[in-house]
């Protein structure tokens, strides 16, 4: 039979073995997200058409938005955006006149009818996203400036005779493709581009503003919060 003080030695004993054994186990650390995330874009362009004697001044506004999670792996940290929604892009035109010698003039001119569009994919030739769209937007392969055809998110309207118009999409959502990182590369750099295209006409005269005829394509890069 122990003595009581043989028992309390053993108790002791046990304690710090289980301590130490705490101590030693790795703890694994646990994901820091999703975090959501909402980015804002205000991108513009402008037409200017000699022969239509007009400016058209392009505006596009809207947000992204996304969720970014940081994971941590035995290799490092893997980084990875999902659920990234393009909401409501709004894109604008305002016409305003021309003359030769003077440029584009702050009154408003007009158009006998304009059609105009947005398109969306990755702004650099080596990033080509994966892009699902409801209608009325389209995806297709189209020119895309300085990489020639490439996969892109479209949607383009029709207008009758007038000076200002705006195309809503408050029913219609682009969804681009997850995108992730993993160790040991970082954090990663998301960049999309947009353009504009349109064709206007006065009269019996029409002019083309698109990616092969003089329109740029803008760059919007994720700033993404874990």
């Amino acid at each position: 039979m122990l003595r009581p003080g043989r028992r309390m030695y053993q108790a002791g004993a046990v304690f710090l073995v289980a301590a130490a054994a705490a101590i030693l186990i790795p703890q694994a650390a646990s994901a820091s997200g999703p975090v959501a995330n909402t980015d804002s874009f205000s991108e513009s362009w402008t037409f200017v058409s000699t022969p239509l004697d007009v400016c058209i001044d392009f505006t596009l506004k809207g947000t992204i938005t996304y969720h970014a999670t940081q994971s941590p792996t035995q290799r490092g940290e893997e980084f990875s955006l999902t659920s990234i929604h393009l909401n409501d892009p709004v894109l604008k035109a305002v016409v305003h006149r021309f003359y030769s010698g003077s440029g584009c003039l702050s009154g408003k001119g007009k158009v006998t009818k304009i059609s105009m569009g947005q398109h969306w994919s990755g702004y650099s030739c080596s990033f080509t996203p994966a892009v699902a769209v409801s209608i009325p937007w389209g995806v297709s392969a189209g020119g895309w400036p300085n990489c020639g055809n490439r996969k892109q998110a479209s949607y383009t309207t029709a207008y009758k005779s007038g000076k200002t118009f705006t195309q809503n999409n408050s029913q219609s959502q682009a969804t681009f493709g997850n995108e992730s990182s993993p160790p040991p590369l970082g954090k990663p750099k998301i960049c999309y581009g947009v353009y504009v295209s349109a064709v206007a006409w006065r009269g019996n005269t029409s002019d083309s503003y698109s990616a092969g005829n003089g329109s740029a394509a803008n760059k919007f890069c994720l700033t993404p919060n874990y």
